[in-house]
């Protein structure tokens, strides 16, 4: 019975080195293949409407104003928001998500449900 225990622990071990290989290849074709002037275009166009959307109602102010105040500790940083979504470059997120493939410490997913069936 030790044998198998044993057997599957070696089992999941390998599980886990695999994945992990298998999840640093992708996160590195996405840094030199994905992040691209197109790209990023359309990623600031998607938080700038996001943005002005949440402005629409009182609810979505009040959620801005909270989230920059509790991360920021100043209410008043939703200014500068948009100016931020400008000056970020596509040299900058190609060295901060490569900095990130060699050594990742966290791994934060974001889920969305999507039509197409993604193998995990």
């Amino acid at each position: 019975m030790k044998q198998n225990k044993l057997e599957n622990e070696n089992s999941t071990e390998k599980d886990l080195q695999d994945s992990k290989k298998e999840l640093e290849k992708d996160l590195n074709y996405f840094c030199e293949k994905e992040i691209t002037p197109k790209n990023l275009e359309k990623a600031v166009n998607y938080a700038e409407k996001t943005y002005y959307e949440s402005l629409d109602q009182n609810g979505g102010v009040a959620d801005l104003v909270g989230t920059m105040e509790l991360f920021f500790g100043d209410f008043k940083k939703y200014v500068d928001e948009l100016k931020v979504y400008k000056t970020i470059t596509v040299e900058d997120l190609k060295t901060e998500c490569l900095s990130l493939s060699k050594k990742p410490k966290y791994l934060l997913g974001i889920w969305k449900n999507f039509d197409k069936k993604v193998k995990l």
